[in-house]
């Protein structure tokens, strides 16, 4: 969404008929005609769009995955109310990409996902980790039981 705002604020300035192309089922060909675009802007525009679709996408690192191991075992154990002995972590965590940092626009989180296990339950935790150097800051987590109700 917050791409498509940008893209959408920035070609409203270029060409207002811009606008209705991109937010209708318009063909390439039509709005080409419509724009009368020459060969510079269009390699401008296709540019950059691919260069902030791909901007979005910052992985992360595993940097902090012993950490998000941890607090996956007492995550677990805190949503299920009880320390159990059944809890089962797996070693196996999954760097997704970053995430932007709501109060400060230059940095970003990390976001790490860890599965754990309970007798017959599956749930998928998420932790985001603010690293810098040689430490890791937990900043969030969430966790989902996949179900079928």
């Amino acid at each position: 969404m917050m791409f498509y705002a940008s893209f959408e604020v920035t070609f409203k300035k270029v060409s207002p008929l811009f606008f209705l192309c991109a937010t209708t089922s318009f063909r390439i060909k039509q709005c080409l005609e419509h724009l009368k675009m020459n060969k510079k802007l269009l390699i401008f525009t296709l540019l950059w769009v691919s260069f902030h679709a791909s901007a979005a996408l910052v992985p992360s690192s595993l940097q902090c995955k012993d950490q998000a191991i941890a607090q996956a075992h007492k995550l677990l154990a805190f949503h299920f109310e009880t320390e159990d002995d059944r809890i089962d972590i797996s070693d196996q965590v999954k760097a997704l990409p970053s995430i932007v940092n709501p109060k400060s626009k230059n940095q970003r989180f990390d976001v790490l996902e860890v599965w754990g296990y309970i007798y017959k339950g599956e749930y998928r935790m998420r932790f985001q980790y603010f690293h810098s150097h040689e430490s890791c800051l937990l900043m969030g987590q969430e966790i989902l039981e996949y179900a079928r109700l």
